[in-house]
């Protein structure tokens, strides 16, 4: 029986990069994580390091839960 997974994203939005327009920035980090994701370049279960546009980090992406 395999169980439920959920994928989790956190982002914060408190610094520079996220000044002038948020949603341009949480679009590119997105945009970025998905990119990786679609190449399998990482283990969903090690999760994902989210930077902002100056290199910074500023959140994770990652699959919890039952495995496959």
């Amino acid at each position: 029986e395999t169980g439920m997974a959920t994928f989790r994203v956190l982002i914060d939005t408190d610094n520079a990069a996220f000044e002038d327009g948020p949603a341009t920035e949480l679009g590119r980090i997105l945009r970025v994580a998905a990119a990786k994701i679609e190449a399998g370049a990482d283990d969903l279960r090690d999760g994902i390091t989210l930077r902002d546009l100056n290199g910074n980090t500023v959140g994770r992406a990652q699959l919890i839960g039952a495995r496959e």
